[in-house]
């Protein structure tokens, strides 16, 4: 959330919390058991009724993130695989009814 350019000190701390609980629960790259670098959202930041959601991350490794961003259908159908499609059907509902 920004206001007048800035991020919201509340918003990087919400940001933080949820780095830190989807590592501490993922602890290496779920797709490649790699050692993981960055936490993906399965939901864009922009949505934010899940922007800070645990269930709404996913702990990667650099090489498997960008695998993620450039086949997105691919990503979503092996997550529905992981979850079923009833969990992904609900984190998406979820992300979609708060604003962008």
């Amino acid at each position: 959330m920004e206001t007048n350019g800035k991020v919201k000190r509340n918003d990087v701390m919400n940001l933080s919390q949820f780095r830190k609980a989807v590592i501490e629960r993922d602890k290496r790259c779920r797709l490649c058991g790699d050692e993981g670098q960055e936490v993906h959202h399965i939901f864009g930041r922009r949505w934010m009724a899940t922007r800070c959601d645990p269930d709404n991350g996913i702990f990667l490794c650099v090489k498997c993130h960008k695998w993620c961003h450039d086949n997105i259908e691919s990503f979503r159908t092996l997550l529905k695989q992981w979850h079923g499609e009833e969990w992904f059907d609900n984190l998406e509902r979820k992300a979609k009814k708060g604003t962008k």
